[in-house]
């Protein structure tokens, strides 16, 4: 699969999760507190892969554009992390807050997968159809290595 599938399937799931929480009612507290684990777990491990790996490679190409998208994603990215430790120190009981935060989180990583898909892909397509499919291969091995790694805790 070439990177840029894989991230906007990444992007597409993790919306998805988002748009769950925001339909889920607010008294269903333990379900709001898995999703919002979840969508933390999900977010933390894609922005790794990008900055790792999808980043660089981008930034590789050299060009004006490529350097700006990709300093760009960075600032949004820690926009994203602040959220997401906030979440994570949060308990179940913390509503409305939570809503809150999560309704602000989702307005930030739809802006930020909708700019990435328009703007950073098109940069990447530069490198061509091989480059995409090898650097999708390395996304998806250090994303299953992450994952892995969360669900037994040492993430």
């Amino acid at each position: 699969m070439k990177a840029t599938d894989l991230l906007k399937k990444d992007h597409d799931a993790v919306k998805g999760l988002l748009s769950e929480f925001e339909d889920s009612s607010d008294r269903s507290h333990q379900k709001r507190s898995a999703l919002a684990r979840q969508i933390c777990t999900e977010l933390k491990v894609h922005a790794a892969i990008e900055e790792e790996i999808f980043y660089p490679a981008v930034k590789a190409l050299r060009s004006k554009d490529a350097k700006f998208e990709v300093e760009e994603a960075l600032q949004e990215h820690k926009q994203i992390k602040a959220a997401v430790a906030e979440i994570t120190k949060m308990e179940p009981a913390d509503e409305p807050a939570l809503g809150a935060i999560m309704k602000v989180l989702k307005e930030d990583v739809e802006h930020h997968a909708d700019e990435e898909e328009k703007e950073m892909f098109k940069e990447a397509r530069k490198m061509g159809d091989s480059s995409l499919e090898e650097l999708g291969q390395k996304l998806q091995s250090r994303k299953e290595q992450l994952k892995a790694a969360a669900s037994t805790g040492k993430a």
